[in-house]
């Protein structure tokens, strides 16, 4: 995808950009679909990929609600999300669980089509920011140095570190 030139006399106030990344820069549900289905299949869970899915999404959603009340520790939204989605097919927990999800959510991480290119041309002309709402700042700066998009920010801004 070729970016759209700008000539400056179309946004002469615009000095920054603010860009969201999960779902906006990245696909967070196509990285969250491969690492699942890798734990499926490390877990030996023999339902349906759908099925597991199902359960994965309202332990997640149930996850949010309980960090909105100040019941759970955003921290742990992998960990209780997986635990409980595991055992809900009689899977006991065990750590290399959540090892593998976070490893292969971190390598399924990767630009949408044209990001890159959008941000090379932006780049030269605004000052570029990423503000996130992930839980985990470590775990999402990992994904951002993953995904090849970190560089073309000049301010990070993730809300589990502030």
């Amino acid at each position: 995808m070729d970016p759209v030139p700008m000539p400056d006399r179309d946004l002469p106030q615009l000095k920054a950009i603010c860009f969201d990344f999960d779902g906006t820069l990245t696909d967070f549900v196509a990285a969250d679909l491969t690492a699942l289905e890798a734990l499926r299949h490390l877990a030996g869970v023999t339902q349906s990929r759908e099925t597991f899915v199902d359960v994965a999404v309202e332990a997640i959603m149930a996850f949010h609600t309980q960090v909105e009340r100040g019941e759970a520790d955003p921290l742990r939204m992998h960990e209780v999300r997986l635990s409980q989605t595991l055992a809900t097919y009689g899977v006991a927990w065990r750590s290399e669980y959540l090892e593998a999800y976070r490893a292969r959510l971190l390598q399924a991480c990767s630009p949408v089509p044209g990001a890159q290119s959008l941000l090379t041309a932006l780049r030269p002309r605004f000052k570029l920011a990423l503000l996130t709402n992930a839980y985990d700042g470590t775990e999402q700066r990992d994904r951002l140095r993953h995904s090849g998009l970190e560089e073309y920010f000049d301010v990070i801004v993730a809300s589990g570190e502030v």
